[in-house]
């Protein structure tokens, strides 16, 4: 999902209020650039998807540009990523990971 920055409001003096309201801008603009670095989409392409709650699937997540890979859990006949070990376990929580995980 790509949305804006939210923040709840707590009772304070309206100096606060505003101070917090310039600081979430702020962070909307960083959050804005760094969509648009890293999908290469117009800038006003990325306001617009942020003015409202985006929901997408991971494939549509990945085909948009806001993530690298999908993982999927292996089935019993996947050979991907086997990883050999001399005990039959994987040794490191980086081989655990892989040969739960497939990647597209």
């Amino acid at each position: 999902m790509i949305h804006q920055p939210a923040s709840s409001y707590y009772e304070a003096q309206a100096g606060e209020f505003i101070l917090e309201a310039e600081e979430l801008l702020k962070i909307r603009e960083t959050i804005t650039r760094v969509y648009v670095q890293r999908t290469g989409k117009p800038f006003w392409v990325i306001t617009e998807d942020m003015e409202r709650d985006v929901f997408m699937s991971a494939a549509e997540a990945q085909t948009h540009g806001i993530i690298d890979l999908v993982a999927k859990h292996k089935t019993a006949n996947s050979k991907r990523h086997k990883i050999p070990s001399s005990s039959g376990m994987p040794s490191t929580p980086r081989n655990v990971y892989q040969g739960a995980l497939e990647f597209e």
